[in-house]
């Protein structure tokens, strides 16, 4: 049986379950009755689409609120109703406009509309000119999303009808995401019947039989609905609502993390089975084996999710408990349900042949099974060559951060809107938009300017506002050369004339990586500009609007990215010492989990272009792969690493680490393929997100299954030899019965 630690105790438990298996199977399928009857399910957040993803403290919102409060009004709004015609808008069609604009504050939910037509502007040149005009809603701030939404819907009904080849619709990342949050919905019954599809397959042909297959679907299904249950009371508890982001991603996760679960102690019990063993024994011999490899391995996917908790921003702060809560289910169910099954149908999962060895061993009382030939020995053993090791780990390792340097091309964004399908009503206006004005027109950046007097200076804005209009990025500047000296206070200068605004309309979609580069140019060059300009020292600067915040949040993102990779390494490291009970095994798993999480960053950064069209990441994308990574390869760390301790009792460090990689690497093959396989359903979603997500976890599961575990680890031992199971080498103790 495994070495695991507390081996005597893994022996008791697994005759505990095993006897205990028709009340364990009894409660469980009450517990799903109790969670589908008095549990809620999982819904999304209803949030402002951007108050779960920005840090607490960015610098972007606090100059929005300041902004309110000098000037009465910002230019900062996530909805925006667009109407153009590209041969032109009527003059009638611009006068409806203008009348439904002065008439906003009747609309039920909005409190101001402001309208902008693409007319020639001093200084200012459109793409296009009388074609597009753009109305910034305002909505009541104690809106939700499908409020917002319903609100701005309100307000076109007020409009008459489009004339022909006119295109009206709402844009702005509140529709983008309520459009994101509509996408996922459409797709996640597609995506759960193609994961259990994949599942059913996969692990039919693996076993060879009907019954496997099912069980594993059973136990996924029990296993899925509870978790999400309990995660949605558990948001209920806390008040924090969980994102519909996290919802496709649970699903495969759960599914795939309970089929690679119950792989395990299938493919144990069969091989008992093979033996001779009866149901019984079979059962107690696989649950011995395997309920510590998959507590070990569970634990350390609910330590990875904890991690999260490093990070500041709510999202990971939401996400992580939320999937710490998931994989905690998931390992109950597999440790208690799956050897409970296994005990009570065992022979009857495996069809005809797995009963037909099962009696022949049995009644000739040995193994059936022949010993390897001299040439399969031989070539089992030739990896394990210490000369042969080191050649591996060289050529394992090189390639893993080749591969990795491939990530020096990927850029970070927030991009709601281009995450969209080109289908899509928010992508589709803002296209509109951007035919128009440019890219950036739906969410302008504002700069505010404070300095005693300033507002007496429109000389100097008026000089800033042309510098700023050169700087590569901007598409367009609105100030005081558009508004003169005769504009109202409040528009320009505050009107204690301590403050005043300009407002730059970028060439790039605002949430996308090029904008986000602009803004920190514009950031770092805005002292010297002040300087050119002639506006006093000490004039204090700050940016507002959807591009400075995403700019925030991406920097936030990177803060958190370094604090969670260091908390999740430290976790790690400390759970597999405990688990192995050495000190440099661990250091050798978590160094594997990191080149395998880099070389399939920098191949997903390959790939990306030609898969995806674009070079921009999501900003959430690799914390969240880097911590699912890590979390799922403890599965494969701990089977293989606990598999090649224990042959070390009765073997020669060789001999032990080609049997340990032997009886591993097959069951890891399938858990690791299966795995993949449904992290790549998460490309149904149409949403770049979860495409990128999909592509990397697939390339993630594939590398960390194919190449680390079964051949990067174990060359990795053969080379440091049993000081790998440093301070507490294992000693030889007699074969179990």
């Amino acid at each position: 049986m495994s070495d695991a630690p507390g081996g005597r105790l893994a022996r008791g438990y697994a005759r505990l379950v095993v006897a205990l298996r028709w009340p364990i199977i009894i409660g469980w399928v009450a517990a799903l009755a109790a969670a589908l009857v008095f549990l809620p399910g999982l819904g999304g957040s209803a949030a402002a689409p951007l108050s779960d993803i920005v840090p607490s403290d960015a610098q972007a919102v606090r100059t929005q609120e300041r902004a309110l409060q000098l000037f009465g009004s910002s230019v900062a709004t996530d909805t925006v109703a667009v109407e153009r015609n590209p041969r032109g808008l009527s003059r009638a069609a611009v006068e409806a406009q203008l009348r439904a604009a002065d008439a906003a504050n009747r609309t039920r939910g909005i409190r101001a509309a402001a309208p902008l037509l693409n007319v020639p502007l001093p200084g200012v040149r459109w793409r296009e000119r009388d074609t597009t005009i753009v109305t910034y809603l305002f909505p009541a701030s104690d809106l939700n999303l499908d409020a917002r939404s319903s609100a701005a819907r309100a307000y076109l009904a007020t409009l008459p009808p489009p004339s022909a080849g006119t295109t009206r619709g709402i844009s702005g990342a509140g529709p983008a995401r309520l459009a994101q949050w509509d996408e996922i919905d459409k797709a996640l019954p597609w995506m759960e019947a193609a994961t259990i599809l994949t599942i059913l397959v996969i692990v039919a042909l693996y076993f060879r039989s009907v019954g496997a297959p099912l069980v594993t679907l059973a136990t996924a299904g029990l296993g899925y609905v509870v978790a999400i249950r309990a995660l949605a009371w558990m948001g209920e508890q806390t008040g924090n609502g969980v994102p519909n982001e996290i919802e496709p991603v649970l699903v495969v996760l759960l599914l795939g993390l309970v089929t690679d679960y119950t792989v395990f102690f299938m493919a144990e019990t069969r091989r008992r089975l093979r033996h001779g063993a009866t149901r019984l024994e079979a059962a107690r011999w696989a649950t011995a084996r395997v309920a510590p490899l998959v507590f070990a391995a569970g634990t350390l996917v609910i330590a990875g999710a904890l991690s999260l908790l490093a990070g500041k921003l709510h999202f990971f702060r939401v996400f992580g408990p939320g999937l710490a809560v998931a994989a905690l289910v998931v390992t109950l169910v597999c440790v208690t349900l799956v050897p409970a099954l296994m005990g009570a149908v065992g022979p009857w999962l495996f069809g005809s042949s797995v009963r037909a060895e099962q009696a022949s061993a049995a009644a000739a009382g040995s193994d059936p099974v022949d010993p390897p030939s001299p040439t399969r020995r031989f070539v089992r053993r030739l990896p394990t060559a210490k000369p042969v090791a080191a050649i591996v780990v060289v050529a394992c390792a090189g390639l893993l951060v080749l591969a990795a340097l491939g990530a020096r091309t990927i850029s970070l964004s927030v991009s709601f809107i281009p995450s969209l399908p080109p289908g899509s009503e928010p992508r589709q206006i803002a296209g509109e938009a951007a035919q128009g004005f440019a890219p950036g027109i739906l969410a302008p950046t504002e700069l505010l300017l404070e300095s005693p007097g300033i507002g007496g200076q429109l000389d100097a804005l008026a000089r800033l506002q042309v510098l700023y209009a050169r700087e590569p990025g901007v598409a367009a500047v609105l100030g005081p050369a558009q508004t003169g000296r005769d504009a109202p206070v409040g528009v320009v200068t505050s009107r204690d004339g301590g403050a005043a605004r300009l407002v730059m309309v970028l060439r790039d979609e605002p949430t996308s990586s090029a904008a986000i580069a602009t803004i920190r140019r514009l950031e770092r060059r805005t002292p010297q500009l002040l300087r050119q300009a002639g506006l006093p020292r000490g004039t204090h600067a700050s940016y507002a609007g959807e591009s400075a915040l995403s700019a925030e949040t991406v920097d936030a993102l990177l803060r958190d990215l370094r604090r969670v990779v260091v908390v999740t390494a430290i976790l790690t490291f400390v759970l597999l010492a405990l688990f192995l009970r050495a000190l440099l095994a661990p250091v050798l798993l978590l160094a594997g989990s990191v080149l395998a999480f880099a070389g399939s960053f920098g191949l997903m950064s390959l790939l990306l272009p030609s898969v995806l069209g674009t070079h921009d990441v999501v900003y959430y994308v690799p914390l969240v792969a880097a911590v699912m990574l890590v979390g799922l390869g403890s599965d494969y760390n701990v089977f293989i690493a606990g598999r090649i301790r224990d042959e070390t009792h009765r073997r020669s460090l060789r001999d032990a680490v080609a049997a340990g990689t032997s009886s591993a690497s097959r069951t890891i093959t399938v858990a690791g393929v299966t795995l993949a396989a449904t992290f790549a359903l998460l490309a149904l979603v149409p949403l770049l997100p979860f495409r990128e997500l999909a592509l990397l976890m697939s390339l993630g599961v594939l590398v960390d299954a194919l190449l680390v575990r079964s051949v990067l680890i174990p060359a990795l031992i053969v080379v440091s030899g049993r000081a790998s199971w440093w301070p507490r080498a294992p000693t030889p103790r007699p074969a179990e019965p």
